[in-house]
């Protein structure tokens, strides 16, 4: 359970403390959504596919709810195709702790549509790497022996399926993110592919320059914002969101 931020106080004075840096990033942490299956990042961002997963007998999608709600995500397997990866990633969220239903999912897939909806690149400051993440949408099939439709999976009691209409309705709360109601207003539609990038050349744009080629840049300039800082901010930013607004 996370610690609650409690501001600290002197018995002799009425005055509190800001909470700490460490004591931010603790509650932080313990907020994120946590990938399902084995991950190899131990530290910082990480590529992911995440996923909608939609029961169209039920009108019904898969949420993860370990802390935050979102859409449950796994991370990218090494040397594997996205679509690979998302296939497998697929099979590890619907088995849980089955290992048995997990070799059934993969002989007989439990899906009659699948599509790549949005895919986000996000480069980090410090290696000039991108990080990916996607997001896949899965219909799955009812047909399909192997796949317990829309019941608890095996030691994943933090994965329910939730009403198409509540999320789109905005009902569910403490959401990670947007994507997840914005993925699931976007079913009954065509599925359009959506690419989004953020890149240092993005971040670094309204860097002022001297002389300043318009009043921002003359603000900036003012008040000492240097390419340095923002690039600072930037990388706090991608610290604390970690979803796709970052992502």
């Amino acid at each position: 359970m996370a610690k609650s931020v409690v501001a600290k106080s002197a018995v002799t004075s009425t005055k509190t403390s800001e909470p700490s840096e460490s004591e931010i990033k603790e509650v932080r942490e313990c907020n994120k959504p946590v990938p399902e299956g084995f991950t190899q990042s131990t530290t910082g961002p990480f590529d992911c596919h995440s996923y909608l997963i939609h029961c169209g007998s039920h009108n019904k999608v898969l949420v993860t709810r370990r802390r935050a709600r979102w859409m449950p995500f796994v991370e990218m397997p090494a040397n594997r195709t996205w679509e690979d990866g998302a296939r497998i990633g697929l099979c590890i969220v619907l088995a849980g702790e089955d290992k048995e239903r997990f070799t059934e999912l993969k002989k007989t897939p439990p899906y009659s549509t699948f599509k790549c909806m949005h895919l986000m690149r996000i480069q980090v400051p410090q290696t000039l790497k991108f990080i990916k993440r996607t997001v896949y949408y899965f219909l799955l099939d009812p047909e399909v022996k192997s796949l317990k439709c829309c019941q608890p999976i095996a030691g994943a009691d933090h994965l329910e399926w939730t009403p198409l209409d509540e999320i789109t309705a905005g009902k569910v709360p403490h959401l990670w993110g947007p994507e997840l109601v914005e993925c699931c207003k976007n079913i009954n539609e065509r599925i359009k592919q959506k690419v989004t990038e953020f890149s240092m050349d993005e971040a670094f744009l309204y860097v002022p320059r001297d002389p300043p080629r318009n009043l921002e840049e003359d603000m900036l300039k003012s008040l000492n914002i240097t390419q340095t800082v923002i690039e600072r901010l930037f990388s706090d930013y991608l610290d604390v969101s970690r979803r796709s607004y970052l992502t």
